[in-house]
């Protein structure tokens, strides 16, 4: 397969720990390490569209829905170290929710 001159396997390597990474934080991660959790997911399920031609259209819309919930959490989920305690709660539910997304998309992506 033509891959355009992108590593496919580097690729496939480095979402793989972003996903697993992100779907296997533990429930007290601070919120500045979430930011840094999904940025990375983000960025590597972005990546990984540029091979479309490697993926079924389940996996390519799993990977849209994943970098769309992390958009999400970035842009919802402004961190400011003034945070009350009632949006680190709200930040903290967003990273939930994004990593139970993870979580259940982690089987979609065993074969690759």
């Amino acid at each position: 397969m033509n891959d355009g001159g992108l590593d496919w396997e580097w690729t496939r390597a480095e979402f793989r720990k972003a996903l697993h990474a992100c779907a296997n934080a533990p429930n007290d991660v601070d919120p500045w390490d979430m930011r840094d959790f999904l940025g990375e997911l983000q960025a590597c399920s972005l990546l990984m569209l540029n091979f479309r031609h490697r993926l079924t259209v389940e996996q390519q819309r799993a990977l849209t829905d994943l970098a769309r919930a992390c958009e999400y959490f970035e842009t919802e989920c402004a961190l400011d170290p003034d945070d009350s305690e009632w949006q680190e709660q709200f930040t903290r539910n967003c990273f939930d929710g994004v990593s139970t997304r993870a979580r259940q998309s982690t089987p979609l992506f065993e074969g690759i």
